[in-house]
């Protein structure tokens, strides 16, 4: 195969890092795991993550990398500041990974990834408007349109995290930490957001009150998405979507109480679930080459 038939693709998140190689056809060979540690040295972090994309090596040869990571860059290709990895704020991680690793490094949001890879071979495939919405410790929003990536005019489109709601952001009504915040003021009690899952499914009042809240907030934000650009198809990925049964008839309900009649958007969960992203940066990586 050639060095363009297979890459090296990488997500890169809050609570765990993988890999994986990738090749033109879309099949995704074994996906590599390890923990990140979000709040660990950032040098820590990059180390684990060329360790875990050296193991990737044997199979895909020294080929590009593509990475996805849930911030933007900045205008001197550093990391954005992002609650998933605060530790590495300005790192320039593909001038890291490119130096250590001897090849071409592509970058993206987490959220981008997400969108081209349910547009590519997952949930929304083919479709002609793509939002993807990450729900993890952050909010994010990609998009594709007839299959390209929109950027915007400053390469910073989808970072509706920061939008304002009220007195805070949508990132304070709409995350993990959010999630999180909701339960404990209906019941005092510190729950992360698996355990949250698992409390709802046992039945836990305050776990299925929480979780119906959240799905009126993402419905609100979701309706305006809509509203704006008439995707066919949102698409939801993330550790939070993975809980989608405990949300998703509030989310319907405000979007179908905000959109006009002709609005016939599907909102869906990511069909490739862990390998969405990793399919999406390989397809943004091969697309901007």
């Amino acid at each position: 195969m050639t060095e363009r038939d297979r890459l090296i693709a990488v997500d890169l998140g809050g609570a765990r890092m993988r890999a994986a190689c990738v090749d033109e056809t879309g099949e995704c060979a074994e996906v590599l795991r390890r923990s990140t540690g979000r709040l660990r040295p950032g040098r820590e972090i990059v180390e684990d993550l060329f360790q875990l994309i050296m193991r990737c090596r044997g199979e895909a040869g020294p080929g590009r990398l593509c990475v996805g990571v849930p911030t933007v860059l900045d205008e001197a290709g550093g990391l954005t500041e992002c609650d998933n990895l605060p530790t590495l704020t300005g790192f320039r991680l593909a001038e890291y990974l490119g130096d250590r690793c001897e090849a071409p490094v592509c970058l993206f949001n987490d959220a981008q990834c997400l969108a081209a890879g349910e547009w590519w071979r997952g949930a929304a495939q083919g479709a002609g408007i793509v939002c993807g919405v990450t729900l993890g410790t952050d909010i994010g929003l990609g998009l594709m349109f007839d299959g390209r990536l929109y950027r915007g005019g400053h390469g910073a489109a989808g970072g509706i995290w920061q939008s304002c709601w009220e007195d805070g952001t949508v990132e304070d009504r709409i995350s993990g930490q959010a999630l999180a915040a909701e339960y404990r003021r209906r019941s005092g009690q510190e729950r992360d957001g698996p355990e949250l899952a698992a409390l709802a499914r046992a039945g836990d009042v305050a776990a299925l009150e929480s979780f119906h809240q959240f799905g009126l907030d993402l419905g609100r934000v979701t309706a305006f998405i809509v509203n704006l650009l008439d995707p066919e198809f949102v698409v939801y990925g993330g550790a939070i979507a993975e809980s989608f049964e405990f949300f998703r008839h509030p989310l319907r309900a405000v979007v179908a109480a905000s959109t006009g009649p002709r609005v016939r958007t599907q909102l869906v969960t990511s069909r490739l679930g862990e390998k969405a992203a990793l399919l999406g940066a390989a397809k943004l990586c091969w697309d901007a080459c």
